[in-house]
């Protein structure tokens, strides 16, 4: 992971090497980010309370990104065979509390 982070930052932050992948710097990504906030609806920065824990401020989109991918993409692996315990990932499950989704990771890594 060092080597991967060390080669982008010496690269000036750019993503790809050979014209493969995605094309823009980290500083058009940002500038990207920053007029989408114009956008209906709106995306982009998030206004946050440093007083509450990131978790907390975060977890309903979190979840509800989770669970819909879970949604769509469970009957679609299970066409080709995958099932509970055999092919399915653990995170393909609903994750309704945080908790649930870091003893899932740390499980996993």
């Amino acid at each position: 992971m060092k080597l991967q982070m060390d080669a982008i930052f010496s690269s000036d932050l750019a993503t790809s090497r050979n014209n493969k992948g995605y094309q823009q710097s980290f500083s058009d990504f940002v500038k990207s980010l920053m007029s989408a906030a114009s956008k209906v609806p709106p995306s982009g920065p998030v206004d946050v309370d440093l007083m509450e824990t990131a978790v907390n401020q975060l977890w309903n989109e979190v979840c509800e990104i989770i669970n819909l991918g879970n949604d769509i993409m469970r009957p679609f692996l299970k066409k080709f065979g995958a099932v509970d315990e055999n092919g399915l990932s653990l995170l393909a499950t609903n994750i309704d509390k945080p908790e649930k989704l870091m003893s899932v990771l740390f499980y996993m890594f």
